[in-house]
């Protein structure tokens, strides 16, 4: 400890003498104050140390160190265990298997424990992880399959037969068949026990991209496209590779727990849809899933594109879906 030295000299007067004295008493007494400060931090910090984790836990001091630091600490940590989480849902929906050491997430106690869980995770992936899918290009007739209007009908009082297309502009014309807005709409599923509309022999079926094309004559004067708003909502199913006859449900929300919504730019009257511009807002959804909703927006704030456009001549729509599959073995 430095030494504090006051000399008088007989020819300074004695009120700056003293004050020398009350300045180098005050500040050895702060010093001095300092000192058993910081000794008192030492020993609490060392008693600390020596508890044990069941001790520290009944120590009222000690639980009050969770300061903001140790609180962000805490979010992060939590924050870490929820990406953990979701990792191991998007492995388990890209295999469509059931991950049998999610629990040992739960019991994590830090970060280095996720971090291994992590790496097994990966492990697990990479030496399980299925070869190349294949890819399939579908045309599905709205008319025809989904809402099953393909084939002519005979009226039973007039004894008149409508065809197909008369048959779907008049599906078109029912006012059972506008939204809210007056806008026309079409809920369907693509999961039919009743009728599948896709192979039941093939499992991890997943969309990969949607063209929509309308048919029909005199769509309106110069229209050459449209957007259709196409929703895929409800829950989604992925056929087990390992049983056809087992289809394991997912839910896949889009922001805010709303279904999923694909803005598709439709062709008119395509001869071949299968070359018209890809949509992939729908990528990697379950291609078995339900309920569909098809919308032809037509109001000019939303869809001007739509306005010039006559649904009363629609014949039919086209959905050419391109999805990813594997072989059931």
């Amino acid at each position: 400890m430095p030494a504090f030295v006051c000399t008088w000299n007989p020819e300074t007067p004695n009120s700056w003498q003293t004050n020398r004295m009350q300045n180098a008493v005050q500040v050895l007494s702060t010093f001095i104050g300092l000192r058993k400060k910081a000794e008192l931090l030492a020993a609490q910090r060392a008693r600390i140390q020596a508890y044990n984790s069941a001790d520290a836990r009944r120590q009222l001091q000690f639980r009050l160190y969770a300061d903001d630091l140790g609180v962000r600490a805490e979010e992060s940590f939590r924050l870490l265990m929820r990406w953990a989480y979701l990792a191991t849902r998007a492995l388990e929906y890209e295999m469509n298997i059931s991950y049998g050491n999610l629990a040992n997430l739960w019991q994590s106690r830090s970060a280095d424990d996720v971090n291994r869980y992590l790496i097994l995770l990966d492990s697990y992936y990479r030496l399980n992880a299925p070869l190349a899918p294949q890819n399939t290009v579908e045309t599905i007739s709205v008319r025809d399959v989904i809402l099953d209007l393909g084939t002519p009908t005979k009226d039973a009082v007039t004894g008149a037969t409508y065809e197909p297309r008369q048959r779907f502009r008049a599906f078109v014309a029912d006012p059972a068949n506008r939204d809210a807005n007056g806008n026309f709409h079409i809920t369907f599923m693509t999961h039919r026990p009743d009728k599948p509309v896709f192979s039941r022999n093939v499992c991890n079926d997943r969309i990969k991209s949607v063209r929509i094309n309308l048919v029909g004559d005199n769509l309106g004067a110069g229209v050459s496209s449209a957007f259709i708003r196409l929703t895929h909502g409800g829950t989604n199913y992925l056929r087990s590779c390992s049983d056809v006859t087992a289809l394991v449900p997912y839910d896949l929300p889009s922001r805010g727990n709303l279904p999923r919504s694909a803005r598709v730019q439709a062709g008119i009257n395509m001869p071949n849809p299968a070359n018209l511009q890809p949509n992939t807002d729908l990528l990697y959804r379950a291609l078995l899933a339900g309920p569909w909703e098809l919308v032809i927006d037509q109001r000019a704030s939303y869809e001007p594109t739509n306005t010039k456009l006559d649904i009363s001549g629609l014949d039919d729509i086209e959905l050419v879906i391109e999805h990813e599959s594997f072989t059931v073995q």
